[in-house]
């Protein structure tokens, strides 16, 4: 990783009792962690970082979220409107009740090792049965390969290894992937689908 990647903690009291997106009672605290992705990533090469907050108007002001029956839920992954030198590249199949494929991971590796990044749903609690559903931005690769992640649920401050946190591996952590690529001419080798 060559970058700095600014940390998004979602439940800054600065932002996290305001309203997500197009919602009433739904917080940006409570399920921002898929925006605090968004706006950390948005804010890598920027001569500012995204607040959760601003990011949040920003991409409702783009039609960023739902209007109908989830108005705390996003609209879209892209968030070129926003920050057109994050471009949205490949989005994995969603793999919730069995592990994410070998392929599949060696492939989300592999970009992150060439400098992309990806937001990725994980459970964030795996003792509760069925899906809790959270986002952590991956965005570093450890020695053994193993994926490290900005985790907006926890402040952390730096990348943190996704493994013990959302489980024994990442191939039981990770449901679904969405690949980014940052910069403005930026070109994802991995935007068809893997086999």
């Amino acid at each position: 990783m060559l970058f700095c990647i600014p940390s998004v903690y979602q439940l800054n009291p600065l932002w996290a009792n305001k309203p997500l997106g197009n919602a009433t009672l739904e917080t940006q605290g409570q399920f921002g962690c898929l925006i605090s992705c968004m706006a950390s990533m948005s804010s890598i090469g920027n001569s500012f970082n995204w607040r959760l907050d601003d990011f949040n108007d920003a991409f409702k002001a783009h039609k960023g979220f739902q209007t109908g029956g989830c108005p705390a839920c996003a609209a879209t992954f892209d968030i070129s409107s926003v920050s057109p030198q994050v471009r949205l590249g490949r989005i994995t199949p969603r793999y919730p009740n069995i592990d994410f494929p070998s392929n599949e991971l060696s492939a989300l590796v592999s970009h992150i090792k060439l400098g992309g990044v990806a937001i990725a749903e994980v459970d964030i609690n795996l003792q509760k049965p069925g899906e809790q559903c959270h986002f952590v931005l991956c965005a570093g690769v450890n020695s053994r390969d193993g994926i490290e992640i900005m985790d907006p649920w926890v402040d952390d401050r730096m990348l943190v290894p996704m493994v013990p946190r959302y489980g024994p591996t990442e191939a039981f952590a990770i449901w679904q992937a969405f690949y980014y690529n940052l910069g403005p001419s930026s070109q994802s080798t991995l935007t068809s689908s893997i086999p």
